[in-house]
């Protein structure tokens, strides 16, 4: 098999790299500092913004709610979740 100088040269940086990097990178177990964990706590605690679809409104079915156009296919929906039984 022929290799042009291109690819014995990817073959050389890459053998070149491999060595070279330190064994900390492939180990499983990290350690966070301080700040890290606190990054991570703040990230956490966001609240998740919720989606109110346009011209729907809230139908209550006990302590559950369903976003629905009409009383009918609020009805449908609150069904096919549990929220309904007939």
């Amino acid at each position: 098999m022929k290799t042009n100088k291109a690819t014995k040269l990817m073959m050389m940086y890459g053998l070149a790299a491999a060595m070279s990097m330190d064994e900390d990178i492939y180990s499983s177990h990290k350690e966070f500092t301080e700040d890290e964990l606190n990054r991570m706590k703040q990230v956490k605690q966001k609240r998740i913004k919720t989606i109110i679809p346009k011209n729907h409104k809230e139908f209550f079915y006990g302590e559950n709610s369903v976003w629905a156009l009409n009383k009918k296919n609020a009805d449908r929906k609150a069904k096919s979740k549990g929220y309904l039984c007939t």
